[in-house]
């Protein structure tokens, strides 16, 4: 079988990570043609790759905490001007590539540039340049060596051909993620780092993609385990954002993992979700409908064309890969596909962003299919419609009541730091709420407990009574009855008290309360 980077084709195709991203998606058809007729003088593949060049520089550029020395050469600099000097183009451009993003164009030459370093400074920055170039795009292709004189003075300086290169990067990438030592991933760190960060994960898709790998990271390459319900119930606590969205791929991973046809069929893909390397997420949620799903899929031989609305769906500049569900006369379908992304749109899924009023960062949208292309490869299971579905048996068990934790964690801190007279009924109703949270805890972590409608039922009481001590704290009395509160907006409230500024909670939680 034939690896990812076998199959690249240069001319048309610049990969980041795992995926295959269309130049001229990335510019625009139009803006394409454009720079070519610029450059019209350069051969079709020599400007491709100089074209590829400058968008890997400016997108490891706008993610960079400090700036990012040019490493191109010199069509790849006069390619990145003539970006910079279509104003509105680069504007959207560096935003599109990282949110709020705009990367500078410096006149400053590297002999320049060098003597405001010392040695150990340049090397340190140059070996970092080539790390995180791997780490994102994948090894340096020979040819692209012409366009990338950086990576020529790397392999002078050290003695080595590309393919050592190479080595080296990925050995410097290991090392940086600390997959080489088993003691670097402090979990209790991790969750503090979280819990501090909670704000930024909340409206950051890609601070929210960084902790995910982060995570995988710590649990699958260096501690060798996986990451277990207890501790995403942890994470949950500190960040929603992080903690819905990491699960959307544990349980995404566990249907792959339970799939031994689809496994024997994808073992390398298999092998890059599990390091990390590639995040998938769940787009099946539209199957609860009393209506059945709402794609549907037509046979063409072994493969089958998809069309319908994935009417919610979470991870869009997140999950390069996602689970569908679809039905066809016969069957219930569960596949995996592409999912597409800012970099990365696919013809046949048209996503719509959904606005959010919290958890931004949780891309959220609306998807749109249209002769969606699924082959035999792509299936994880499929069940006639006249054979009852199989309840899928999961370890990630209401890791969300973390969310509960979180809030009862605020509740406390609330309580201790300011003084108002309704301070005391909440001080004498917290003991016996956190002992109801801890006992249903203990269960949903035991995984010899099956999950009935009675846990659920306990679950959504301990949210609604969270809620009441919050409303208590910001002068309610008291809910409004439980037939008038649905058990939805109970969570969402509970969601808003956990991620939302006290003044937006407020004005939420006295629209619900009485009194």
């Amino acid at each position: 079988m034939k690896s990812n980077h076998d199959i690249f084709d240069y001319s048309t195709v610049f990969r980041l990570g795992h995926q295959s991203v269309s130049i001229k998606s990335v510019l625009g058809e139009n803006f394409y043609r454009k720079m070519k007729l610029k450059f019209d003088h350069t051969n079709q593949e020599s400007f491709d790759l100089a074209v590829r060049e400058a968008i890997r520089y400016v997108y490891l550029s706008a993610y960079s905490e400090e700036p990012l020395f040019f490493t191109g050469s010199k069509l790849v600099d006069d390619i990145w001007h003539s970006f910079i000097i279509e104003t509105e183009f680069y504007s959207e451009f560096c935003d599109k590539l990282r949110s709020g993003s705009f990367v500078e164009h410096s006149g400053i030459t590297y002999e320049d540039y060098s003597e405001m370093k010392t040695t150990s400074e340049l090397y340190e920055e140059q070996f970092s340049w080539l790390a995180s170039y791997i780490g994102a795009f994948g090894q340096i292709e020979e040819k692209s060596i012409n366009h990338i004189p950086l990576a020529t003075a790397l392999m002078n300086n050290m003695r080595i051909d590309l393919n050592g290169l190479n080595l080296v990067g990925y050995d410097l990438l290991n090392k940086a993620r600390g997959a080489t030592s088993l003691e670097t991933f402090d979990f209790e760190k991790t969750l503090l780092k979280i819990q501090k960060s909670a704000g930024v994960l909340d409206e950051d898709a890609q601070e929210v993609k960084r902790a995910i790998f982060e995570i995988i990271a710590g649990f699958y390459g260096k501690l060798k385990k996986d990451v277990s319900n207890a501790n995403l119930f942890e994470i949950y606590s500190r960040s929603t954002a992080l903690g819905f969205t990491i699960w959307q791929h544990l349980a995404a991973v566990e249907r792959l993992n339970d799939s031994n046809s689809w496994k024997e069929k994808n073992n390398q893909i298999l092998m890059s979700i599990l390091n990390g390397e590639i995040l998938v997420g769940l787009g099946t949620t539209h199957l609860a409908r009393a209506t059945g799903s709402t794609l549907r899929g037509i046979s063409e031989e072994q493969n089958f064309k998809v069309n319908g609305t994935v009417p919610w769906c979470t991870g869009y500049s997140i999950f390069s890969k996602i689970i569908i569900g679809f039905e066809t006369e016969s069957e219930v379908i569960f596949a995996l596909t592409e999912f597409p992304s800012p970099l990365n749109p696919i013809e046949a899924l048209h996503v719509t962003k959904m606005e959010l009023t919290v958890l931004n960062s949780t891309s959220t949208v609306s998807m749109r299919v249209k002769n969606l292309l699924i082959t035999d490869q792509n299936i994880i299971s499929r069940r006639s419609k006249t054979q009852l579905s199989t309840p899928l048996r999961t370890q990630y068990r209401m890791p969300d009541l973390g969310m509960a934790k979180g809030a009862l964690g605020l509740i406390e801190n609330h309580i201790s730091e300011t003084e108002n007279p309704r301070n005391q009924i909440v001080i004498n109703c917290l003991p016996e709420l956190k002992k109801r949270f801890d006992a249903l805890k203990i269960k949903i972590l035991d995984c010899s407990i099956e999950m009935t409608d009675e846990l659920q039922c306990e679950k959504a009481d301990i949210i609604r009574d969270t809620v009441r001590l919050f409303g208590l704290i910001v002068g309610g009395s008291s809910l409004k009855v439980a037939s008038e509160v649905s058990r939805r907006n109970l969570e969402t409230l509970l969601l808003d008290i956990v991620v939302q500024s006290p003044t937006a909670f407020e004005i939420k939680i006295k629209k619900t309360c009485m009194g």
